[in-house]
């Protein structure tokens, strides 16, 4: 009895003098390669209704062929809104918190074949009839950038999303650009980091998404 409690004290020690130096950190899609000192999301801000204009431009590629693919997405605007803030004593805004719902349905191509939309809404791609929806919830801000959790089939990880924002006559514009791996959401399939002797089927583990947000005051 004795030699096992010291055998797991023994075991203890080695793990602790292993992984002391060791530094844990999330996953985290970057644009740029750049970091940025995020401050926390606030409440106290102008909650902003997300209008039905909004969409998102997907880009992905074939990695051998070269081919590119395009199409769009909506966002759920019945639960999708922003929170926006003055972020000097100029009164410029700046996005500080709220949550963008994607409806997964909605993913359509730009003169794409219907086999190939089929294709990425199975489960073999993103699965929309078991996951119709992707959540992006804001957590940090800093200079025209926001940080927060995506949850895209059933997965979450961090990412950040720079962005431009510019006033309208009923509101406001957000647009911007990012790029997610989307093998870190369990989105393997024709991935060439997962699987070998694929040929010219690989898909790009990479996608490129354009955003534009028009939102209206409550």
């Amino acid at each position: 009895m004795v030699k096992k409690i010291l055998l797991v004290v023994l075991v203890i020690v080695v793990l602790f003098l292993v992984f002391r130096n060791v530094d844990f950190v999330k996953n985290t899609s970057l644009t740029n390669g750049e970091t940025a000192n995020f401050t926390p999301s606030v409440g106290d801000f102008s909650q902003q209704k997300i209008s039905n204009e909004s969409y998102i431009t997907w880009f992905g590629e074939n990695k051998i062929q070269i081919k590119s693919h395009t199409g769009t997405l909506k966002f759920d605007t019945n639960i999708s809104f922003l929170g926006l803030a003055p972020k000097n004593e100029a009164g410029e805004m700046e996005v500080v918190g709220g949550q963008l719902v994607i409806d997964m349905t909605t993913l359509s191509g730009e003169n794409e074949p219907e086999m190939l939309i089929n294709h990425l809404k199975s489960a073999d791609f993103f699965d929309v009839e078991t996951y119709p929806q992707a959540n992006f919830v804001i957590t940090g801000k800093a200079d025209e950038q926001v940080q927060g959790l995506l949850t895209m089939k059933g997965v979450t990880q961090e990412v950040i999303v720079p962005y431009t924002l510019s006033q309208t006559e009923t509101g406001y514009e957000i647009q911007g650009q990012f790029e997610l791996d989307r093998t870190l959401w369990g989105v393997t399939t024709l991935s060439s980091s997962f699987f070998e002797d694929i040929g010219d089927s690989v898909v790009e583990d990479t996608i490129k998404l354009d955003f534009v947000v028009y939102t209206t005051s409550n």
